[in-house]
C-alpha cells in the first residue's frame, strides 16, 4: 500500500523517531521541516536534517562496536564453557584474563594493579589514551553529536551528559566485577558458574547500551474502511512510533515530534493525492 509506504517513510525520516539506523539514513535524505528553511545562514546551527545525519552515523558505529564486543563476549563464553568441562587451574584463568583483557580494551577500560597489604589486587580503569574506536570513546561521540540538536533547551545537554556518564560508571562497575570473577573462579564462593557470570554481563550491556529495538519500529495499520454509496471510501489508520527520549525539551519533545510527524504525514500524502 503506497500510503503506508509514505507514512512509515515520515516516520522513519524524523530525526527523533526510533527505528532501524541503517533505514533511517536513506530515509533523512527525504526529511523536511519548514523552520529549518527560515534559519539564517548566520545563524551557524545545524539543520535538523543535518543534525539527524550526523547523529546517525554515530549511532551507526556504535552499533557496529556493540556487535563487536558481543561477538568477543560469546567467543570468551564459549572458551569459558570449554575450559571449565574439567575445573580451571591457574593457567586457564590467566588465559580467560588475557581473552578479558582484548574485551576491556575494546570498550576503553584498562587494568590495573595495586598491593595493598602486600596482596595484589586488580581493578578497571578508563584508559587515559583510549582509541577514537572504543565503545566508551563512541558513547561520549554519540551524546555529543545529540547535544548538538538544534531543539534542545539549555538543560538538556546536562541532562544527557548525566544518562550517559552514569551508564559509562554502571558499565565499569558491572565489568570490574566480572573481572574479580575471573581472577577468583576457582573459589569456592561463586554461586555459579563463570560462563553464567559472563552472559549475565553480556546482556546487561546489551540491554542498557541497545539503541533500538525491532518492536520499536513504526508500526502503521487499518482501523477502519468506510465506503460511500458513490463507491469513494475513506480508510483510518492508525500510526504508532516511538521517540528517543521524551525526557528532553522539558517533557514537551513527544508532543513536537507527533505535531511534526502529523504535519509531514498529511503534507506528502495530499503531494499524493491521498488526502484532501
Amino acid at each position: 500500500n503506497q500510503a503506508i509506504k509514505i507514512i512509515e517513510e515520515v516516520v522513519l525520516s524524523h530525526p527523533d523517531t526510533l527505528g532501524d539506523i541503517d533505514k533511517k539514513l536513506v530515509a533523512i535524505e527525504n526529511f523536511y521541516r519548514v523552520k529549518d528553511q527560515l534559519l539564517d545562514s548566520q545563524d551557524n546551527l545545524l539543520s535538523k536534517k543535518e543534525f539527524g545525519h550526523k547523529r546517525f552515523i554515530a549511532e551507526q558505529k556504535l552499533k557496529i562496536k556493540l556487535a563487536e564486543i558481543k561477538q568477543a563476549m560469546k567467543d570468551l563464553i564459549s572458551k569459558i564453557q570449554f575450559l571449565e568441562m574439567e575445573g580451571l587451574d591457574g593457567g586457564e584463568i590467566r588465559e580467560i584474563q588475557g581473552y578479558y583483557l582484548d574485551i576491556l580494551i575494546k570498550v576503553g577500560f584498562k587494568i590495573i594493579s595495586d598491593k595493598p597489604r602486600g596482596k595484589r589486587l586488580l581493578s578497571l580503569k578508563e584508559s587515559e589514551n583510549m582509541d577514537e574506536d572504543t565503545l566508551i570513546s563512541l558513547l561520549r561521540s554519540w551524546y555529543e553529536n545529540w547535544q548538538e540538536d538544534p531543539d534542545l533547551v539549555e538543560e538538556d545537554n546536562e541532562v544527557l551528559k548525566i544518562e550517559l556518564e552514569k551508564k559509562i560508571g554502571f558499565l565499569q562497575t558491572r565489568m570490574d566485577k566480572f573481572l574479580q570473577q575471573i581472577v577468583n573462579a576457582n573459589n569456592s564462593f561463586l554461586e555459579t558458574k563463570l560462563d553464567n557470570y559472563g552472559e549475565e554481563l553480556w546482556k546487561w550491556m546489551e540491554d542498557r547500551f541497545q539503541i533500538y529495538a525491532a518492536w520499536q519500529h513504526p508500526k502503521i495499520w487499518m482501523n477502519n474502511v468506510t465506503i460511500g454509496r458513490t463507491g469513494e471510501g475513506t480508510i483510518d489508520l492508525a500510526v504508532k512510533f516511538f521517540i528517543d527520549n521524551v525526557k528532553l525539551e522539558q517533557c514537551q519533545r513527544g508532543n513536537r515530534i507527533r505535531s511534526e510527524v502529523h504535519g509531514e504525514i498529511v503534507r506528502r500524502l495530499r503531494q499524493a493525492y491521498f488526502y484532501r
